[in-house]
């Protein structure tokens, strides 16, 4: 907390600093000057600041903002400096009373680019001698970008004059992070927490035939061997780092009937009045057939923000699958005394068998947005299914049906629909 603190009150100084100096200043040209100053001084802030947050260790986040309010009309040589002081002359071996210290250079200024550097002295600029700080920045106020100069340094125990050209001061914004954070990262796009999608499936099973034969041989016309659409909704939400749970149901059914004659063997009963269904008859019959598809279960995901706007994900389904196929036979012709006979001749019927399936569904998805809770959803999957029972199960008592094939859901499935996310 003390740390803490000290950083706090090195934040403020500067604009403690800027208060003192607005009241102190006698006219505008000399307020001028000592904002550059200001400008000068927060620079070398931030440098401090930053040493001091590197001591507070990982598990501290402080965030600093220093603004350097400059103009770019002024020369700008892009030193850190301060005044000399005897224990400084001494160490260096400097031979005058005079001069300002140069304690670094900002990266890629004019001062930088000319081979200053910390420990040099200035001593004087275009044949103005540099006193003290104040002296050294009324001097540079003076000048333009881009002019140039004779600068005299005492550099290595040396006296040198060399040509200067002064830079531009760049207006900055400098922002430390501590706690690995990286201040010229951009901030990531935030994962939607709730997605609902409208899922209109083109699926296509590997294998048709097994049951495009039975309903050939039932008198309907075949299922399309290219795909079938499948209506589907899926939601799901976020756990944490992108990770979704969620789930989705898809399904498919169509309904078909033909003309049919039935032709039966009747037998005389006697203890009716008449002979009933003596001899052969025909009937003339409605087959109906009702075809359902359709799976569902649980949603695992993975998605990775590429941006608001586009949003690709892997994911998998783990769920369970089937498939119906209904058969009913009616001629309509419905006596209430008389069901059983009628049933019996087979013009008044039905039958429904199933198979069922564990499915595992790899996907691959992309999200590409609209609006900020809209967007387009596109999917390619693979479904992979799996049956414990051999062969189709005939529903009303549970019979497996003799003979029948070991008919697959396996099959690629598409997307395309609308999805809405929070």
């Amino acid at each position: 907390m003390k740390k803490l603190f000290v950083l706090l009150l090195v934040a403020l100084f500067p604009l403690v600093w800027l208060l003192a100096v607005t009241v102190e200043a006698e006219n505008a040209e000399e307020l001028e000057v000592k904002m550059e100053a200001l400008g000068e001084k927060l620079e070398a802030m931030g440098e401090e600041i930053e040493m001091k947050v590197e001591k507070l260790g990982d598990d501290q986040v402080i965030t600093i903002n220093t603004l350097t309010a400059t103009s770019g009309d002024r020369a700008y040589l892009g030193v850190y400096y301060e005044d000399l002081t005897l224990k400084k002359v001494r160490a260096l071996n400097y031979p005058y009373n005079y001069g300002v210290l140069i304690t670094g250079t900002g990266a890629g200024s004019a001062a930088h680019q000319h081979g200053l550097a910390a420990d040099d002295i200035l001593m004087s600029i275009d044949g103005k001698k540099c006193t003290d700080k104040d002296k050294f920045v009324k001097i540079v106020a003076s000048y333009m970008p881009d002019q140039t100069v004779p600068i005299k340094i005492f550099s290595n125990e040396v006296e040198k004059e060399i040509s200067f050209t002064f830079g531009r001061k760049p207006e900055k914004k400098t922002i430390i992070t501590k706690k690995g954070g990286d201040s010229t990262k951009k901030k990531k796009t935030s994962y939607p927490h709730v997605e609902f999608m409208y899922t209109p499936y083109w699926y296509m099973m590997d294998d048709i035939d097994d049951l495009n034969h039975v309903m050939n041989n039932m008198e309907f016309n075949n299922l399309d061997e290219d795909g079938m659409l499948y209506n589907g909704f899926a939601a799901r939400a976020n756990v944490g780092k992108g990770f979704y749970i969620g789930g989705m149901g898809a399904g498919y059914h169509i309904n078909r009937k033909v003309g049919h004659t039935v032709t039966t063997t009747g037998q005389t009963d006697p203890t009716q009045p008449h002979d009933y269904m003596k001899g052969s008859k025909d009937f003339n019959v409605t087959r109906r057939m009702k075809f359902s598809s359709g799976w569902g279960g649980v949603t695992l995901d993975k998605k990775f923000m590429l941006g608001k706007w586009v949003q690709p994900a892997l994911g998998v389904v783990l769920g369970a699958g089937s498939q119906t196929i209904k058969f009913t036979q009616t001629n309509g012709e419905y006596d209430w005394t008389d069901l059983n006979t009628q049933f019996d001749s087979d013009s008044n019927n039905a039958m429904e068998m199933k198979r069922s399936f564990f499915i595992v569904q790899p996907r691959v998805e992309l999200y590409v947005g609209i609006l900020s809770w809209l967007g387009i959803r596109a999917e390619g999957a693979y479904m992979i299914g799996y049956s414990s029972k051999p062969g189709w199960t005939e529903t009303s008592g549970n019979f497996i049906i003799d003979n029948s094939p070991e008919t697959t859901m396996n099959g690629y499935a598409f997307t395309v629909g609308p999805w809405v996310q929070f």
